[in-house]
């Protein structure tokens, strides 16, 4: 019989961490057997068509991820960004928890932060901490302390170079797939998709025909909207939403913007390199994981240097060509899926069993 294995997370959308959590599933599922919880939403129907049992919770609840515990008896949970810690390193007291943070969060890094202090409180209570680069463990302050640091293992995400590249030729019906500017990510805070709009607004006083994309959803949409029509770029910026295959899109962009404001790894970006696709990013947390300065693509520390970054691969052909074959060095870096469930199996079966000996 194999384990089983209860995956938390407290969004009801699709994203990066979701995507992981999913992939996690798939690459491990012949020796876990897998569930997954989270608020109802539309992540349900994303989860059921990949086989994997959905357990809606009512709400952030104890009581709600509690429920769900009772429902699935996992054998360990797997709690995916901070609050999932939390509720399940106290609901699950008598079955492992590892937890996975996948964004490096700017509370980390102040100690008296009520959610950074709650962090470390209760990682004594959490069988191991998975991180997505060295960025999400330097910004967290209380990572320096031996008793929570010894936890941490640094797991980068995955990319499945193979299946990103096929999916990139798959067939789409609808909008054009062209675009000069492209934006991929879930339209919050975090991602910081307004000031895409303003870099689009710089570019367009060069390049009035710029065209550009926007692919997510979250809860600034309507937002993004309104400002891109108060922007006067009705024409220039196409509001798409959230789309089930994202890679054909980013196959034929000239590039890819990521401003976010924090991010812990950047998936966006790793799989921009894998399709050839230069990167202008922000220089925050992860990013740097998935963009090599200068190489595939460029880190800025402003929205005035990305604009002048995005202009100057818009206009130099032989600069868009030497970022796209850099790529080729950026993609050599990262994990596949059987190296990354090669160690994510290895920390189930070492946690699986040293819960045994309590």
């Amino acid at each position: 019989m194999k384990p089983r294995v209860l995956q938390v997370l407290m969004t009801d959308s699709f994203s990066g961490a979701e995507s992981i959590a999913l992939s996690i599933a798939e690459w491990l599922g012949s020796d876990f057997e897998f569930a997954y919880a989270s608020p109802e939403g539309a992540i349900r129907d994303i989860v059921s068509s990949h086989g994997v049992p959905f357990l809606g919770l009512a709400d952030h609840s104890l009581k709600s991820v509690s429920l769900a515990i009772e429902r699935w008896a996992p054998d360990l949970i797997h709690a995916h960004d901070a609050r999932a810690s939390v509720l399940c390193s106290t609901v699950g007291r008598t079955i492992p928890v590892i937890a996975h943070w996948h964004s490096d969060w700017p509370w980390m890094r102040r100690p008296m932060d009520p959610r950074a202090a709650c962090l470390a409180a209760i990682s004594g209570r959490l069988t191991a901490i998975l991180a997505v680069s060295e960025a999400v463990v330097d910004e967290f302050y209380w990572s320096r302390l031996p008793t929570i640091r010894r936890r941490i293992q640094v797991l980068p995400n995955a990319i499945d170079v193979g299946l990103v590249r096929s999916r990139a030729l798959q067939p789409q019906q609808g909008s054009s797939l062209e675009s000069d500017l492209l934006f991929v990510g879930r339209l919050a805070e975090p991602k910081d998709p307004t000031m895409f709009i303003h870099i689009v607004k710089r570019v367009r006083s060069r390049f009035p025909s710029v065209r550009a994309v926007v692919l997510g959803s979250g809860p600034l949409l309507s937002s993004i909207c309104t400002a891109r029509d108060n922007a006067g770029l009705s024409q220039n910026v196409s509001i798409l939403g959230q789309v089930d295959n994202p890679f054909p899109y980013m196959a034929h962009t000239r590039v890819l913007v990521c401003p976010s404001r924090y991010e812990g790894f950047g998936l966006a970006a790793a799989e921009a390199a894998v399709l050839g696709t230069p990167v202008v990013a922000a220089r925050v947390g992860g990013l740097g994981s998935a963009v090599l300065d200068g190489v595939n693509g460029y880190l800025c520390a402003s929205e005035e240097e990305m604009t002048a970054r995005v202009l100057s691969i818009l206009e130099d052909d032989e600069e868009y060509l030497r970022l796209k074959t850099g790529s080729c060095t950026a993609v050599q870096r990262f994990l596949g899926p059987q190296e990354y469930a090669s160690r994510l199996s290895t920390i189930y079966r070492q946690v699986l069993k040293d819960s045994s000996r309590e």
